[in-house]
């Protein structure tokens, strides 16, 4: 049966669980995504707030490039 598609019980896509990596890349950029708000509020110096940005940055661009 070529270009079957694999559908779930209520006919959606079979959607595949992310990767450890992709979770760790998503971990890294709430945790930067984190940091840049608590700085908005002045809980974090306003510096911790621009190394936010670079690890938010850092984990979405690894995300980015993962197939899933």
């Amino acid at each position: 049966m070529a270009g079957c598609t694999i559908t779930n019980t209520r006919g959606y896509l079979a959607k595949f669980p992310p990767s450890p990596l992709r979770r760790a890349c998503n971990a890294v950029w709430a945790i930067g995504t984190l940091l840049i708000i608590l700085s908005w509020f002045g809980f974090v110096p306003p510096l911790v707030g621009w190394i936010g940005f670079g690890v938010a940055g850092i984990g979405w661009i690894v995300a980015a490039n993962l197939k899933r």
